[in-house]
């Protein structure tokens, strides 16, 4: 992703996941972007991945859509993922306590797995944002 704040201002950076909110409007809430909040969801699409089609497939942008509703029902993160063999966080966690009890953050994250939500490649994501602005000019 580019026009992060953990990256230099014109480098990529690569995470492991990264969470956003979009609103009814096709708006983004990138808290980590460089971009302002709320961003229309095409230009975060366009800033964030342009330079997608020059990686490797394995860096192929993937976003999983889940309504607000079905993600605070489900998602768990104690976070395991944080930490190293020997249970110590590898970076510091966020102030906040972890969500949920347990974990359910590997099914979000696989590729493989039909839900929750749906699974959208770049192209998918951009048929989506611009489905919800053409809701708003109808």
């Amino acid at each position: 992703m580019l026009a992060q704040r953990a990256a230099p201002p014109g480098r990529l950076i690569a995470w492991d996941y990264h969470a956003v909110v979009a609103d009814a409007r096709g708006r983004v809430w990138d808290l980590d972007s460089r971009l302002p909040l709320p961003s229309p969801g095409i230009d975060w699409l366009d800033v964030s991945f342009a330079l997608a089609d020059r990686l490797p497939g394995v860096y192929a942008p993937r976003l999983r859509v889940i309504p607000a509703l079905d993600f605070q029902k489900d998602f768990a993160s104690d976070r395991g993922h944080m930490r190293d063999a020997r249970g110590r966080y590898l970076r510091l966690p966020p102030p906040w306590p972890p969500i949920g009890s347990g974990t359910t953050l590997y099914r979000y994250l696989d590729p493989r797995e039909a839900e929750p939500g749906t699974l959208l490649d770049l192209r998918g994501a951009r048929d989506w944002f611009n489905a919800r602005a053409r809701r708003l000019r109808d």
